[in-house]
């Protein structure tokens, strides 16, 4: 019984996913920010909500690549930024979504610099990022 019991606890600590991962073997620098497990957008409180994982970009110089978990189905993503609250709908290939240098420019030239990325799937399974242009030019992205 005991040798159940432990076995089960080892696999439930294996099977538990990590809060974020950094990147790979050099932190993200091939280019590709691979988020943290996927959730339930729906259940995603914008306000209390604490982040799960953050990456910053040095500048909008570049665009901003990121990773869906393998659990996601086929990604769709859009961006609404907090001033008009127009939807721009991402580049989505594979599981790579892509935010454009462009948008990420044109975010740094708005009134509040900020927005939000939601990235879901045909089961509303995925992610919900702040994006907020910070005053030394780099953009931090919260995964809510």
């Amino acid at each position: 019984m005991f040798r159940n019991v432990l076995v089960l606890l080892i696999a439930a600590l294996l099977a538990v996913p990590t809060v974020c991962d950094p990147g790979g073997e050099n932190g993200g620098g091939g280019g590709v920010w691979i988020l943290p497990f996927c959730a339930n957008v729906g259940g995603v409180n914008m306000e209390s909500t604490a982040p799960r994982g953050t990456w910053i970009a040095p500048n909008t110089a570049s665009d901003v690549s990121m990773r869906t978990a393998s659990q996601m189905g086929a990604a769709s993503a859009t961006f609404v930024d907090d001033v008009l609250g127009v939807p721009v709908s991402l580049s989505v290939t594979g599981r790579i979504v892509t935010v454009s240098h462009g948008l990420l420019q044109a975010l740094a030239g708005s009134s509040k610099q900020s927005g939000i990325i939601i990235v879901t799937d045909a089961v509303q399974s995925g992610y919900v990022l702040r994006v907020a242009v910070q005053p030394d030019g780099s953009v931090k992205f919260d995964v809510l």
